[in-house]
């Protein structure tokens, strides 16, 4: 009997929490002044590393800042200084075959599609997206 009466209790509460995390999901997109509803265009999450291949002073750091504002998952033992300062241009490099977070990370800071390329992650990497911060950093963030 007093299993019984732990299991009813255990699922009870089991379909009132997937009830209310349903209703949830359904909540209606925030409207502005006007009424109107509007819809925010949220980054996928992804870790993101930045790298300044240009040499110039805080670079990487700047970018990172700019990306997180941006809603961007930007980890902080991935902003460092690229094996050469010798980028010219400013690169965002998709480490999985999924080129979604890239494309959105390219996006953000401004670059044309084609500076946002695919290359083959090494398993201890574990960042999802590198950004070489090339010389033509500075017109990103004008």
């Amino acid at each position: 009997m007093r299993d019984s009466l732990i299991f009813l209790a255990i699922l009870i509460v089991g379909c009132s929490a997937l009830f209310v995390g349903s209703r949830f999901r359904n909540t209606p997109v925030a409207s502005d002044r006007s009424g109107k509803t509007s819809t925010v265009a949220v980054p996928s999450i992804g870790s993101i590393q930045i790298l300044n291949g240009c040499g110039a002073f805080d670079a990487a750091g700047r970018m990172a800042e700019l990306l997180r504002k941006k809603g961007f998952d930007v980890k902080s033992n991935g902003i460092g200084n690229a094996s050469s300062f010798n980028y010219a241009l400013t690169l965002v490099v998709s480490r999985t075959t999924d080129m979604n977070i890239a494309v959105q990370v390219g996006d953000a800071i401004g670059l044309p599609r084609d500076r946002v390329v695919l290359a083959r992650q090494s398993p201890e990497q574990g960042f999802d997206v590198t950004v070489f911060v090339g010389s033509d950093y500075e017109g990103v963030f004008k």
